[in-house]
């Protein structure tokens, strides 16, 4: 079916080199993601000339064509007048390949790389995450000014769908973790889902204090509900691990053993040494934003505006948030409240501002 965005598409294709040189094409909130064999063969300033174009960026190894909201419409255009794999690679001809050793791979500086994995796998849930937040941030509000009872049967209920992508994190990123790394989404989900099951929850009776009698070392909050660098970490090994061994298991069996093999190697492996250690750098987190929220609420607001000046970094300060907030919630919300309300103003003064409907969009 013919769509609207057909002939910007074109262009963008013809701009970029062409079908035969778009090694994938991927995208994220407001850009489409190429990565190009040969980047000096786009032609840059014609893209950026085009109407429905913002503007392009090169960087990290990807060529970024910046398009603002309508980017998922311009995306299924793009791959649908190439003929191009959605999140795939492509043949000279523009049929789905895989990358050979031929093609060039772009490296990326761990910086640019951390940031690219972080974009991939938070940049999905950003619009429910921002949804559940609104609840959270409304229902407090409605509590606050005596418009609904706390520990009312409203707002318990209400409350459970606000605070369930928060509490059920390390199941929701395994989902998008997995796409990133490769890993088939199930499998990392039920890693994730292992990781909340009610015996391994600190108010469980149940005794997880060792696996195979060797110990298992919990987070210092307890449990990993609403952890988010433990899961991204075992996915990444269980992608990784899968890749090594898969071509060795028998066609015959395949299809349950590889599962069986990297969740249960993952999993024994994320409980002795993957979770322990990753929990380690949200516990650094956690002490760093307590000794901000100590020192100077502006210190705090101006920490947390930097983290989302990289993209949807600012969600590794979840963990560090739930544990202030458990003890002092005051220096942290007034400076979350100011930073965002700062950055909301910086986005009215651009509006208003710039005169480019293309930026505006």
């Amino acid at each position: 079916m013919a769509s609207k965005y057909d002939g910007l598409a074109r262009i963008i294709i013809q701009n970029v080199g062409g079908r035969s040189n778009i090694v994938s094409l991927t995208h994220c909130v407001t850009r489409l993601r190429f990565k190009l064999k040969d980047e000096s063969k786009a032609n840059t300033e014609v893209l950026k000339d085009t109407d429905g174009i913002v503007t392009v960026i090169q960087s990290g190894g990807q060529y970024m064509v910046v398009i603002g909201n309508q980017v998922p419409e311009v995306y299924d255009a793009v791959c649908a007048v190439g003929h191009i794999a959605p999140g795939g690679s492509v043949n000279e001809d523009g049929t789905p390949a895989e990358e050979t050793a031929e093609t060039p791979k772009q490296k990326q500086n761990p910086l640019n790389a951390f940031i690219s994995i972080v974009t991939s796998v938070f940049t999905p849930c950003l619009g429910v995450l921002a949804a559940c937040g609104i609840i959270e941030g409304v229902l407090a509000l409605l509590v606050a000014a005596g418009l609904m009872d706390g520990a009312g049967s409203t707002y318990n209920i209400l409350y459970s769908l606000g605070n369930a992508f928060f509490y059920f994190m390390p199941i929701l990123l395994a989902y998008t973790a997995s796409k990133r790394f490769g890993l088939p989404e199930l499998e990392g989900m039920v890693i994730g889902a292992g990781m909340l099951y009610p015996s391994l929850l600190s108010s469980s009776t149940a005794a997880h204090d060792a696996l195979f009698g060797i110990p298992v070392i919990m987070p210092v909050s307890g449990d990993y509900t609403s952890s988010v660098i433990p899961i991204i970490c075992a996915v990444a090994f269980a992608a990784w691990f899968e890749k090594l061994y898969v071509k060795h298991i028998p066609d015959a069996i395949k299809m349950f053993a590889v599962p069986l093999i990297t969740c249960t190697v993952t999993f024994c492996l994320t409980l002795w040494v993957i979770g322990p250690v990753t929990s380690l750098l949200a516990q650094a987190l956690s002490m760093l934003f307590t000794f901000l929220n100590n020192t100077s609420a502006i210190l705090l607001g101006a920490f947390h505006v930097m983290q989302y000046s990289v993209g949807a970094l600012g969600i590794f300060s979840w963990p560090a948030f739930v544990d202030i907030t458990t003890n002092d919630a005051s220096g942290m919300i007034i400076a979350v409240i100011v930073s965002l309300a700062a950055m909301a103003a910086s986005f009215v003064v651009t509006f208003l501002t710039y005169t480019d409907e293309a930026i505006k969009r």
